[in-house]
């Protein structure tokens, strides 16, 4: 009698790079983990073509490819929760390089640690181009993250046990019940990627459902992954763009959770931000400007759901 394997990979991708895409693959196929004990389901989010993968995935017995004609990474993760038949979920974006341990360390974890319903770990860079000195103190929005040791939390923050979409690992539990409420909600449905938007919080709203079922959230430094940032991401219009699209969304996000929009920073993050302030001040207010546009646009987002409600 078959059995269901351990955790299942969605690797969500519309129109991917091919080079990323395949050392994204290759790093999947070197995991320590036996391929009997996790299923691969890449969803195709109406790609043009349709992605033909028969050959790069011959080596997995469990790969499938699902299509998503609805555009937008959200409903991509959906259609992945939707598919998958493990009890862990790991999502993994396409130009993410796993540490071969990653899974095998993912399953350790879970098993562990009961009382984590999502979590994740160390997210290195690995830029095509090395981006400009005053960039550098903003390319956390890159989802990039040192973890040097465990942090986790149980109460509905956003905070640095928040993991990063890149490689989050949730329990199906935990993921079914965030399918069952971002399904028919479009204001939910817009937190993350579609089309050129860049709104980035759809991962952070999957995530707080582990406290929402009662779990928590946490990173860990076993877990480890490498993120291939192209050229054009460390542009400072494209960096911008993102930060823009990243403090409208959480702004969203936060008021339809109710938790505080804007969390006053820490003294060790005040000093940062103004040494950060004085040394790029030209590009430092780009980025005050930006930010401010985001809420300016989150302001009117919330003031349609309120109508709507009405």
């Amino acid at each position: 009698m078959s059995t269901s394997p351990d955790i299942s990979v969605l690797l969500c991708t519309h129109r991917p790079d091919p080079a990323r895409l395949r050392a994204t693959l290759d790093g999947l196929r070197r995991q320590t983990l036996p391929v009997a004990r996790w299923e691969l389901l890449v969803v195709d989010n109406a790609s043009t073509p349709p992605l033909e993968l028969a050959d790069e995935l011959a080596w997995h017995p469990l790969a499938r490819v699902i299509r998503e004609e609805k555009l937008g990474l959200t409903h991509a993760r959906c259609a992945g929760i939707s598919a998958a038949i493990a009890s862990l979920l790991v999502f993994v974006d396409d130009d993410n390089v796993l540490d071969p341990r990653y899974l095998a360390a993912a399953v350790e974890l879970a098993d562990r640690r009961p009382d984590i319903g999502a979590f994740g770990g160390e997210v290195s860079p690995g830029f095509e181009t090395e981006p400009a000195p005053e960039l550098r103190p903003w390319l956390g929005v890159l989802a990039l993250r040192e973890v040097s040791a465990p942090r986790w939390a149980m109460y509905p923050e956003i905070n640095d046990t928040l993991p990063c979409g890149a490689g989050l690992v949730v329990r199906a539990a935990v993921a079914r019940r965030y399918l069952d409420a971002v399904r028919g909600d479009p204001v939910r449905a817009a937190l993350d990627r579609r089309g050129d938007s860049l709104a980035s919080c759809g991962d952070t709203d999957l995530a707080l459902t582990a406290v929402d079922h009662g779990l928590g959230t946490g990173v860990f430094p076993e877990l480890r992954l490498r993120h291939l940032i192209p050229a054009r991401r460390v542009q400072p219009a494209y960096l911008l763009a993102l930060i823009e699209d990243l403090e409208r969304s959480r702004q969203v996000l936060c008021h339809l959770r109710g938790l505080p929009a804007t969390p006053p920073p820490g003294l060790v993050r005040r000093l940062w931000n103004a040494l950060n302030a004085w040394r790029h001040r030209e590009f430092f207010h780009r980025v005050h400007a930006a930010v401010c546009r985001g809420r300016a646009r989150a302001a009117r987002d919330i003031a349609a759901v309120k109508e709507g409600v009405a």
